[in-house]
């Protein structure tokens, strides 16, 4: 294959342009071409080159031949190639797997999206052609040294080199290992020479060591996804090298979607015009032949948008770079002109559309790392040492704890102490649901027996319910100033006190006229929070968000009976050893006021200590969970909790634990500059990791000059997203 040169004489591409190493917005993205594969009856090894419009498989896969789709995962540890896809069980490490949802195994699934850029083996029952319509993306190979490598490479249909053409540069795969899936079982290149790749096709391919060969022609972008051009910047470039021993004909063709306006682009140039050399916009809008690359040699195409052509925001393209070596790639191109308004009507339409991105229920592991020290040690001069306890410092072993979350339709995120996974029917493989409260199992039928994933690192209680009855109590009876609760005691004890012959009702609405007002002065009190226990629990920062009035009277207004028949208890019975005039002395009068203050006091701890024993299934968390956002999060598990692990019902000492106060942070990351090329295609959608940390109060007396500060680990998190319910207990 032989490219024509074009009419303009190149004597090299012009040094300069933006490289851009942003992330790309997200309106970018919606680059699209269709993909055909020829598959036939029995398994096939299909590498799949764009990210289908719908991700879904049961929905992918409906109406065509297909019964099991098997994806296969890069994993750490080397990996040998699966002889007969018939007699493996897909549970092993590294494999996802997708069933029809008419068989009896559908809910063995582990495969719940579809994405470009990965290798599938799918069983189909007769032969077809299957058109894939989806975005395009353009990841680079990501060899796995002294392993087999499942993989598909960029070859061009009209033009299939060999395996030995193209790996003829690769040191790292020489000699050649190569396994074809033929009639269902992989099978040995015998020549490599002769066989010429196909499109659309995985293969075995084994490295001996670390490479980042990509082929004859290697492409470095501005981003690993594609060539942008964010707003204020016009020109980027596209960076190509020939890894082969020949000279290497390059030629770029602008690809247009129907009914989708392309960007327009010029390629910039130096040529020579009459009399001089001078700087040419050659304008991309056929296919245009690049001069030859030398063996080895690496260049630079610069392109140039023109953005007073867009009458869109956010526009995209697509470009078709092909090699007389028989490789084919395609480039997504997108820019943005910030000067230009949204289509607010359709952008909202689309929303409304739209479900979020991130729904689903996603399953995973936290590997924590560091701990902050709480000793105090003696330096080398023999002198008292304190660490600081603001700075976590490597632990010597790794605490492994399971992470359950699920983000809803909307983007709620929610940390779920166990979910159930029940099909409710055989015939609709979407009417499953995710059940969290064990008390809701009755009412949902299952046909089989549905799978539970369950976490013992992670327990809560109502933290809402416990500081409105906590804050009732705000000030211990000790201090001069008045919660709450000694307020409603007195307002009691007067009432009895002051008419010796009122009933139990006449002193429990003396108490409960006195809830409202003591309620509304604690919002403009100072609070003593180390008094009062909530600094050591550090709960100080949450009494705006998750204290409420109407908790701290409803708190109050459920002991006001009981206080009532105390004080009217003692009352009478310090009246019953009196003879002549009933009256009480200044020592029995202030006697009974002392008894209401306890009774009050102990009947709100009481109630608090109640929410603290309430388990919950779930707990809402702050924040979305997509890559650089946070989600943070606020656990209470209350001393009485049947999960503390403080208790211990066959210890007399350990009927009640302690109040624990956990405050977690996930950071979801992207991959640093040096590791972007190692990301699978799918980090940010069906996988999630990032930085993840906790601080602890309630184990240990609070840390720090302030004494402000708990307990802080940190480590890092990895999520699975394993399926896309974006509803619980429905």
């Amino acid at each position: 294959m032989h490219f024509r040169v074009n009419r303009v004489w190149f004597w090299g591409l012009l040094c300069g342009g933006v490289i851009c190493h942003a992330w790309a917005p997200n309106g970018y993205g919606q680059n699209r071409r269709q993909q055909q594969l020829e598959l036939r009856t029995g398994w096939n090894s299909v590498w799949l080159e764009v990210n289908p419009v719908e991700s879904d498989p049961t929905v992918l896969f409906e109406g065509l031949p297909i019964e099991i789709v098997a994806c296969h995962f890069p994993i750490d540890s080397p990996v040998q190639f699966i002889s007969d896809p018939l007699s493996v069980s897909w549970n092993r490490e590294g494999w996802g797997v997708w069933y029809r949802p008419e068989r009896a195994d559908a809910m063995l699934s582990t495969l719940h999206a579809i994405y470009g850029q990965k290798a599938y083996l799918i069983l189909a029952t007769e032969d077809f052609q299957w058109s894939v319509t989806g975005e395009v993306t353009s990841e680079p190979i990501r060899w796995k040294s002294r392993s087999f490598n499942l993989q598909g490479l960029p070859v061009d249909p009209d033009f299939r080199p060999t395996f030995a053409e193209f790996f003829a540069g690769s040191p790292a795969h020489q000699p050649l290992r190569i396994y074809r899936l033929v009639d269902g079982r992989w099978m040995l290149l015998a020549d490599p020479g002769t066989a010429s790749i196909k499109p659309g096709e995985a293969y075995w391919i084994y490295a001996k060591e670390s490479s980042a060969f990509q082929g004859p022609v290697a492409l470095q972008m501005p981003y690993p996804q594609g060539v942008f051009f964010p707003d204020g910047q016009t020109t980027a470039r596209l960076f190509l090298k020939n890894a082969t021993a020949n000279p290497l004909g390059v030629q770029v063709t602008p690809v247009s979607e129907a009914g989708v306006r392309d960007l327009s682009l010029s390629v910039i140039v130096r040529g020579i015009v009459p009399g001089e050399m001078s700087l040419l916009r050659v304008p991309l809008e056929e296919p245009m032949d690049l001069p030859a690359l030398e063996a080895g040699e690496e260049t630079a195409i610069l392109f140039e948008v023109h953005k007073e052509a867009m009458v869109q925001r956010q526009q995209t393209g697509l470009l078709r770079v092909a090699t007389d070596a028989g490789t084919l790639h395609w480039v997504p191109v997108a820019a943005t002109r910030d000067d230009l308004p949204f289509d607010i009507k359709a952008a909202s339409t689309r929303r409304a559309r739209e479900l979020h991105p991130a729904r689903g229920l996603w399953v995973g592991q936290v590997a924590l790392d560091e701990v902050n020290e709480v000793a105090v040690g003696v330096n080398e001069e023999n002198q008292l040492e304190a660490p600081n306890p603001e700075v976590p410092t490597p632990a010597r072993g790794v605490a492994r704890l399971r992470l359950i979350l699920h983000v809803d339709d909307d983007g709620v995120v929610r940390l779920l102490k166990g979910v159930a996974i029940v099909r409710r029917s055989e015939e609709d493989p979407a009417d499953v649901a995710l059940v969290t409260d064990h008390q809701l199992y009755p009412e949902f039928e299952s046909v089989d027996i549905p799978q539970r994933i369950a976490s013992a690192a992670y327990d809560f209680s109502a933290l809402g319910g416990y500081l409105s009855a906590r804050m009732a109590n705000a000030f211990p009876v000790s201090l001069n100033a008045k919660s709450p609760a000694i307020v409603v005691a007195e307002a009691a004890a007067d009432a009895a006190i002051n008419n010796l012959t009122s009933t139990i009702e006449d002193i429990a609405t003396a108490a409960q006229v006195a809830i409202d007002p003591s309620v509304a002065l604690l919002r403009t009190a100072t609070i003593d929070l180390q008094r009062s226990g909530l600094t050591a629990l550090g709960l100080g920062d949450r009494l705006t968000t998750e204290w409420d009035d109407a908790g701290t009277r409803s708190t109050l207004a459920s002991v006001v009976d009981e206080l009532a028949a105390s004080v009217f208890e003692a009352r009478q019975i310090l009246l019953s050893k009196k003879t002549g005039t009933l009256s009480l002395n200044t020592n029995e009068r202030a006697e009974l006021r002392d008894m209401a203050r306890r009774t009050a006091a102990f009947a709100v701890e009481r109630q608090a200590e109640a929410w603290g024993a309430v388990p919950l299934t779930q707990v809402e968390l702050e924040g979305r969970l997509e890559i650089g956002a946070l989600v943070r999060g606020d656990l209470f598990l209350g001393a009485a909790h049947p999960s503390n692990p403080y208790r211990h019902k066959y210890h007399p000492d350990h009927e009640s634990g302690f109040d624990v106060h956990r405050k977690i942070l996930l950071e979801p990351i992207p991959p640093d500059a040096g590791e972007v090329l190692q990301t699978p295609a799918g980090y940010g959608v069906d996988r999630i990791s990032g930085r993840y940390s906790e601080e602890i109060f309630g184990l240990h007396k609070p840390l720090g000059p302030a004494q402000d500060l708990g307990l802080r680990v940190e480590g890092t998190f990895t999520l699975n997203r394993i399926s896309l319910i974006g509803r619980i207990n429905e």
